[in-house]
């Protein structure tokens, strides 16, 4: 006989108490706040006194920036109703608490708050003051607040000067000139050149009235310094204005002695630096290119990968008929043949895979927009266009793709990914997006798009000391000591992009022979010139890795120093590398040299995606639209491409290297490589044979081969 038994209902679950804020004394505030409040009052006195002397009337303005030691949602909320305070934008920063910043939580159930070692609590906040009263009253506030922290004050600025505010100061000139300028000025120097190409970008304002009068000021300066406006281009989704100038050497020079002149100084100006450079480089090619051929069945149906990069050779034997190349910009015709070489290798990646391997062809066209454009010498590189913003390059670009120009309707509404395989080595991810990877946030979330971006590359000579008597473990331990030097590069920070390493693998079956010549990487590890590291707010970038290229180096003698070097070897008519498509000499139709890099691996991984998409359209087609809605397409695309992603034995190597746990779940530990994509050698056939296509495809809709 069953009895039935009572069970007491469960206690309701208990809330989790709100965490404590810990601030400094006022007293402590005073002394910490007041050389940045001074900042602000000198950087104001200068304001006013540049608006009594200019010709016209116009308000005093001044930039301000607020770190913020709580959610930067209760500070906008302290200061929203303050007028003449006008928000600008937050930049998120990671800092662990100090002894005057820090939280106090209560886990559900106990009896006392506890400190926090782990949270971090700074956001910082720029405003612009747009009454020169308000910047009075805060500044004589400030003053009495001083004087006696008890006097009675407006709430709002009574929070700011008590609680909230961890730093404050005005926005000046060093704020505004960024590295790469000054990188600029010893380039130029040295090559005898007497303009240099400025990007300066401007502290947006929603008011196109405001718009429009920083504009007139930032030409009106540039034209005073003898400078010369060439472009200029607002993105109101991404909250973007931006000049492209041309200006002299000298006065560029100027910006970093003790008085910078007018352009450095002004309001309006957030940022100055060179215009975007490009991660394409040149290769040398010694000997003969192999010669490779094509007879896969052709394309056929709409788009739906677009490759934004240089102007591919069209008629190349792997490349005719495959292609739809749209150029409204007619770069072609200053497009020498010889020079298609980057958008050639990523349009023969992306339909071919590693030419080293037979694969099977892309089932689609590609459809093509050249971004780059052609050098003025034979040994440079390909180069973002000298007269355009990128962000306006790109921006147009996707716009004509996915909504049409004008009254034209678009050219490929197909298109649901889109390969950037080009990054700007001039701008490493810091704080803050570039404006770049916003323009890939705001473009992907408005037109339904998977970014797939390389997280660029890094391919400097390494130098390193030996230690252990293992030359890998030794460089293992530089590179992990060199994280910060081998950042990624704008745009791989874009969040919802799906930022792609590159790994030390390809489809090659080269070997290293000559004495001085190493791979100092196992293959199926990170490649050492691939960048690595956090992404924005210490997300996990890049997401994936996938086949770049294995990299030779060549080791330097040491003459008894302990200090060794190795130096890369780009010779592109020898393998190992990824094979692909490449202009000919002669007029060569079926030219192909290796490559290595994060261009290549980023290829491999849209290759990928395109599999994945044929696969969701089989799905479609056997069990009705709604099984893959069309507006879960792009994400379960970018879900399924991750969710592909494996851990190999390679990828413990930092353990090996003697780094510390902490470190590694800081650094590299985060790295994946990817599986289903050629390149991989070694433990590929264990997993189910050398033809990877159809393996596994029944049971998981994707290839089983996991990539070492």
């Amino acid at each position: 006989m069953l009895e039935a038994v009572r069970k007491e209902p469960m206690p309701p679950p208990q809330p989790t108490p709100r965490p404590r804020l810990h601030t400094p004394d006022p007293g402590d505030q005073v002394t910490r706040r007041d050389p940045g409040w001074a900042s602000i009052r000198k950087a104001f006195d200068a304001e006013r006194m540049r608006v009594e002397t200019a010709v016209g009337s116009e308000e005093p303005e001044l930039v301000v920036v607020i770190e913020v030691a709580q959610s930067v949602d209760a500070f906008l909320d302290t200061v929203e109703k303050i007028e003449g305070l006008e928000f600008l934008f937050e930049d998120a920063d990671d800092r662990p608490p100090d002894d005057d910043f820090h939280q106090f939580r209560k886990r559900p159930g106990a009896d006392e708050y506890r400190r926090t070692a782990s949270t971090s609590l700074k956001s910082t906040v720029y405003f612009v003051f747009t009454d020169a009263a308000a910047v009075r009253e805060l500044l004589s506030m400030w003053e009495r607040f001083k004087a006696d922290p008890s006097v009675p004050l407006p709430r709002p600025w009574k929070q700011v000067f008590t609680r909230q505010v961890e730093d404050v100061r005005a926005w000046g000139p060093k704020d505004r000139l960024m590295r790469s300028l000054d990188e600029a000025v010893q380039a130029a120097e040295w090559e005898g050149i007497e303009q240099i190409s400025v990007e300066i970008e401007l502290w947006y304002r929603r008011d196109p009235e405001g718009r429009d009068e920083a504009s007139r000021r930032v030409r009106d300066q540039t034209e005073a310094c003898g400078g010369t406006v060439v472009n200029e281009c607002v993105i109101e989704g991404i909250d973007y204005h931006a000049l492209l100038v041309e200006l002299p050497i000298g006065e560029v020079k100027s910006f970093f002695s003790e008085n910078p002149g007018d352009l450095v100084g002004a309001r309006q100006v957030m940022y100055l630096h060179r215009s975007t450079q490009t991660t394409v480089r040149r290769l040398d090619a010694v000997g003969e290119s192999p010669a490779v051929t094509s007879d896969g069945p052709k394309p056929t149906g709409s788009p739906r990968i677009a490759l934004l990069d240089g102007l591919p050779m069209a008629n190349h034997d792997l490349l005719a008929n495959r292609l739809i190349i749209d150029d409204p910009d007619e770069r072609e015709q200053s497009y020498p043949a010889r020079h298609r070489r980057h958008g050639t290798a990523m349009a023969s990646v992306i339909i071919h895979g590693d030419l080293s391997a037979a694969r099977d062809v892309l089932s689609r066209p590609l459809y093509v927009r050249p971004i780059l454009e052609a050098p003025d010498r034979d040994d440079d590189p390909e180069r973002y266009p000298t007269t355009e913003l990128v962000c306006d390059v790109v921006h147009r670009a996707i716009v004509r793709i996915c909504e049409g120009e004008g009254d034209a309707p678009p050219v490929a509404p197909s298109v649901r990914v889109v390969n950037i395989s080009i990054g700007d080595p001039d701008r490493h991810l810091a704080r803050r997006l570039s404006p770049l990877a916003r323009l890939l946030e705001y473009l992907a979330d408005r037109y339904d798009l998977l970014f797939v971006v390389a997280a660029g590359n890094h391919p400097q000579p390494i130098s390193y000391e030996p230690k252990t008597g293992d030359l890998r473990t030794d460089l293992r331990r530089v590179i992990v000591d060199d994280l910060l030097d081998r950042r990624l590069l704008s745009p791989a920070e874009s969040i919802n992009s799906l930022t792609v390493g590159a790994l030390n693998s390809d489809r090659s079956d080269s070997v290293v022979t000559a004495a001085n010549r190493v791979e100092p990487v196992e293959t199926g590890s990170p490649a050492l010139y691939s960048a690595v590291g956090h992404g924005f707010a210490r997300s996990v970038k890049p997401e994936v890795f996938a086949p770049g290229g294995r990299q030779i180096y060549a080791e330097g003698f040491d003459n008894g120093q302990p200090v060794r070097t190795l130096r890369p070897i780009d010779n592109v008519v020898m393998g190992p590398g990824v094979l692909v498509a490449q202009p000919g000499s002669a007029g060569s139709t079926v030219s192909a040299e290796y490559l290595r890099g994060t261009s290549p691996a980023t290829a491999h991984v849209t290759r990928f995606a395109s599999d994945v998409l044929d696969r969701l359209e089989l799905l479609r087609a056997e069990r009705g639209d709604d099984a893959v809605p069309d507006e879960s397409l792009t994400v379960l695309t970018k879900a399924l491409v991750v969710h592909a992603a494996s851990w190999g034995e390679p990828m413990t190597w930092e353990t090996d290297a003697g780094v510390s746990g902490a470190k590694r779940r800081r650094g590299l530990s985060r790295l994946r490589a990817v599986r289903g994509l050629p390149g991989g050698r070694g433990d590929q056939g264990q997993a189910c044979g050398d033809d990877a296509d159809g393996c596994g495809a029944a049971d998981a809709g994707l290839p089983a081969v996991i990539s070492r």
